[in-house]
């Protein structure tokens, strides 16, 4: 069993989770999705999950998730999608992704940039 409590290790079951079900789980809320605002410089950064109970213990158990997103819902996404679209944008705007954030609220922060070219050389191992 993997030990959530280990970021390296969480994140590298992210990425190949990822790629394996081509899925990936975020929060939306009535304005698009849910970002962490994080950092000396508040940079947003947008959290996600490989699977949609990791979302749920997010939403429920971090106190700021449940004030700062009460209308909040988890949603899929198809992965390629996300990459040629979302992922993209975010690049083009030097967001970050805050990857399988776990309460109290820890994450592994990301470049976008970085995030893509870990996704992209888990799913060449696909091809």
């Amino acid at each position: 069993m993997m030990s959530l409590h280990n970021a390296a290790k969480r994140y590298g079951y992210c990425i190949k989770k990822l790629a394996d079900t081509q899925k990936l789980y975020l929060l939306k809320g009535p304005d698009g999705p849910c970002m962490i605002a994080a950092g000396e410089d508040n940079l947003a950064q947008l959290p996600l999950w490989p699977h949609p109970r990791f979302a749920e213990a997010y939403l429920t158990n971090v106190p700021i998730a449940a004030t700062e997103w009460p209308r909040c819902t988890i949603r899929e996404l198809d992965l390629h999608e996300f990459m040629t679209c979302d992922l993209q944008d975010m690049i083009l705007k030097g967001l970050e992704i805050a990857a399988f954030p776990i309460p109290p609220g820890k994450a592994i922060v990301i470049a976008a940039q970085e995030f893509h070219e870990h996704l992209r050389f888990e799913l060449a191992k696909y091809e």
